[in-house]
């Protein structure tokens, strides 16, 4: 008896609640169990550099990938909606910044007559690198050094400068140029006194010291000295492709500033290298082999292990043989070889034989007149942008191609950050004229 009235109780409440649901009442939307987007999840910045310098007044330009998914926010601004601007302009320290950026998006940058495009770029934040080394900037110091104790007879001294203010250390002898971030600094100074008959690489004593500089003084600090105790020998080995003549290797350092890198030596591959290790110093080593008609393989500026015997250094081969043309990528409006120079229409194709990678196409007015158009992808084909859209005139005319592969890179954006440049191995073709209509 006391099983059925709890049944009976059971079903009553069932068709109440199911009378209550069939209610013509406004229907309540439930809550929403996920936490709300992170206001910076979407967020997209970084700065534009030349080298190591930041550059101000840069226009900026973001839009999503084509072939992905288009988001209903990015797509509202290109009817007017400011919202979210698509477009932004570098401050002072080269910085930009977007509120909403699309999963894959085209990064696009105008800098006085010169556009650059980065294709498929994935991440949130990217230090977009041009194709010029720009002189670091800054407020500036005399520096008159010395050491304790003085060099020995036949030897010389090196000096670098490092630290999260410092820039860059001008040459000697006599007054150097020390250049920082902030009116008044702290940077770190380091000498290092090496025989003067062998080059930095025969270093002897190294030392350092910590001093404060101010815009338009003239510091003179006496640095302290100690022995060199640790030495190694190491042999780089270098293999250029097929065609290619191999200029001797240069050895740098630095102590971890590359604006204050001076040279240490150049050798042939294959020949050891006896070097005192200075505590704190970074070493790099540089290979560079050029093929007639002036197609260039660079292994980039490779960062080495002085305890390491032994230094093998990537020298990239040729991706085509007619690069940048890829024949199989002939379509309409794609730069087509023929009888005189090769024709590219505007929003034509741009192709390579690429099998991974990245690669940047650039195109240079052969007058020196009109912009400068560099685009940067993974895939083999691009198209040439609408210059007109970023202010600049439309390129016509006769322009000279050239084509860099960077094979060790798997996506455009590794190609960032002061080093994203110099430092992986890279392929260029040898220059070929187009003419762009």
């Amino acid at each position: 008896m006391r099983l059925w009235a709890r049944s009976f109780v059971f079903v009553a409440t069932w068709f109440a609640l199911a009378a209550t649901a069939c209610d013509s009442g406004p229907e309540v939307t439930p809550a929403s169990t996920f936490d709300a987007e992170d206001v910076y999840a979407r967020t997209v910045g970084g700065r534009v550099l030349a080298g190591t310098e930041p550059l101000p007044g840069a226009l900026v330009r973001i839009d999503a990938s084509p072939g992905f998914a288009a988001d209903a926010e990015l797509s509202a601004t290109a009817e007017g909606s400011a919202r979210f601007p698509r477009t932004d302009t570098t401050n002072g320290a080269g910085a930009y910044r977007f509120a909403f950026g699309p999963v894959s998006y085209d990064l696009s940058i105008r800098t006085d007559a010169e556009l650059i495009v980065f294709h498929e770029l994935g991440v949130r934040g990217f230090d977009a690198t041009l194709g010029v080394e720009a002189i670091p900037s800054g407020f500036a110091a005399g520096l008159v050094p010395t050491t304790d104790p003085p060099p020995r007879a036949g030897n010389a001294v090196a000096y670098f400068v490092s630290g999260a203010d410092a820039r860059s250390l001008g040459p000697g002898p006599g007054a150097r140029e020390v250049r920082f971030r902030r009116f008044e600094s702290t940077v770190t100074l380091h000498a290092v006194e090496y025989v003067a008959a062998r080059g930095p690489a025969a270093a002897v004593a190294e030392g350092r010291v910590d001093l404060v500089v101010r815009e338009g003084a003239v510091a003179t600090p006496k640095v302290p000295m100690r022995p060199v105790a640790t030495t190694s020998k190491v042999t780089f080995m270098a293999t250029p492709p097929s065609g290619f003549k191999l200029a001797p290797l240069e050895v740098e350092m630095d102590l971890g500033l590359r604006t204050s890198a001076i040279p240490v030596t150049r050798l042939l591959p294959g020949v050891p290298l006896d070097l005192a290790i200075v505590p704190g110093a970074r070493y790099a080593v540089h290979a560079r082999a050029v093929e007639e008609g002036g197609a260039v393989t660079d292994s980039g500026r490779f960062i080495f292990d002085p305890l390491q015997a032994e230094v093998v250094l990537t020298l990239p081969p040729p991706i085509s043989a007619e690069a940048p043309i890829d024949d199989d990528a002939i379509a309409t409006g794609t730069a087509t070889s023929s009888l005189g120079p090769t024709r590219l229409d505007a929003g034509g194709l741009l192709a390579a034989r690429l099998g991974k990678g990245v690669v940047e196409h650039v195109l240079t007015p052969e007058s020196g007149a009109g912009p400068v158009i560099r685009v940067v992808t993974s895939s083999r084909t691009t198209t040439l942008p609408d210059a007109t859209a970023f202010g600049l005139t439309q390129p016509v005319g006769r322009h000279v191609w050239t084509l860099q592969h960077f094979p060790t890179l798997p996506r455009v954006g590794y190609l960032g950050g002061e080093d994203g440049r110099i430092g992986p191995p890279s392929w260029t073709s040898k220059p070929r004229v187009i003419v762009v209509r």
